[in-house]
């Protein structure tokens, strides 16, 4: 999950460049932007899923 959410702050700085090239187009870029936080997001909430869902099956084998 941490590479993933590297890759995701790469283009977030890349996109912030485009927005100083692209000053007419800000409607654009700030929709690319939220579509970039919606997804780091999405996979915060499965590494969270995922962590309680081995906590319980550890338990059930001890």
């Amino acid at each position: 999950s941490t590479t993933t959410t590297t890759n995701y702050y790469n283009d977030y700085n890349k996109l912030l460049q485009l927005q100083q090239l692209l000053q007419p187009l800000q409607l654009t870029t700030t929709t690319t932007t939220t579509t970039i936080t919606t997804t780091t997001t999405t996979t915060t909430t499965t590494t969270t899923t995922t962590a309680t869902t081995t906590a319980n099956y550890y338990n059930y084998y001890n």
